[in-house]
């Protein structure tokens, strides 16, 4: 199916998934590749810099994750911090990449880093957030570029991508550097990748059959989005935890927690 018949299928749904958007049915997605060579690096755009992180620069990566989706609120990204990067910033003064405007203002981040669990110690591709205002404005194919690079640089010869049905757009830019899925997650995330065929028409996914549109999206995310901004407005930011029956909100600047609605209670959690 080609990107006019997406697009079509978009339209007779109603919905028009953001690139971030948490009302697409969730998977985890891990993509891999062999390293061949350096990447070709695209450059950035006329008043842009590469820079690499420096102490107290925790502040600016929280707020470029907050801006692009990632996290809901300062207390969250404390705690993805202390669970990815504490105690190991002195390796980041060479791993954690931003992207700067002219003015000094820290827009993008991407870190070349590892996971220590990972038995084939591959270099792993962490945390690719733009702030939102500065999206679509040609960053993301030189900020993944660059930071590619930095992992052959380092010395590593596989590159893993860990990413998620709801980054759809990411998946996409992944798949054309020739990332592919890991074989055991392709199995137990076929309808995801589903997903991302349905959005992209990425050839590479053929393997992958296309779904109807209607069935890329969560039910019960699409309904808790219409009470959240019902009740709380729509500059309320949270997440459902899943299996623990509450939902994480942030509102005014104020992190807490609240049970589930019933509506969800009463069809049973997921």
């Amino acid at each position: 199916m080609g990107r006019n018949n997406n697009m079509k299928n978009r339209e007779e749904t109603g919905l028009f998934p953001d690139n971030h958007d948490h009302r697409l049915k969730y998977y985890e997605l891990l993509l891999e590749q062999e390293v061949s060579g350096a990447y070709t690096e695209t450059p950035l755009p006329e008043g842009y810099r590469f820079v690499w992180y420096q102490d107290g620069d925790k502040k600016e990566w929280k707020e470029i994750e907050y801006s692009a989706k990632e996290l809901i609120s300062s207390e969250e990204g404390e705690r993805c911090w202390e669970q990815y990067y504490a105690g190991k910033e002195e390796e980041l003064l060479t791993r954690m990449l931003f992207i700067e405007t002219d003015a000094g203002e820290k827009i993008a981040t991407a870190t070349a880093f590892y996971e220590p669990r990972d038995p084939e110690g591959a270099g792993w591709l962490h945390w690719v957030s733009i702030k939102r205002e500065y999206q679509g404005k040609g960053l993301a194919r030189p900020l993944i570029s660059r930071a590619l690079n930095r992992l052959v640089e380092l010395g590593y010869t596989k590159i893993k991508i860990p990413t998620q049905t709801t980054t759809w757009v990411a998946v996409r830019l992944y798949l054309s550097y020739g990332f592919r899925p890991i074989p055991k997650n392709a199995i137990s995330s076929q309808e995801g990748y589903q997903i991302i065929r349905t959005l992209t028409g990425m050839p590479c996914l053929m393997e992958f059959p296309i779904l109807p549109m209607e069935e890329i999206w969560d039910p019960q995310e699409i309904e808790l989005e219409h009470y959240m901004k019902e009740t709380y407005g729509d500059a309320v930011r949270y997440r459902w935890k899943r299996g623990v029956g509450r939902i994480l909100l942030q509102i005014d600047g104020i992190e807490r927690e609240i049970p589930i609605p019933d509506f969800l209670k009463e069809r049973g959690e997921k």
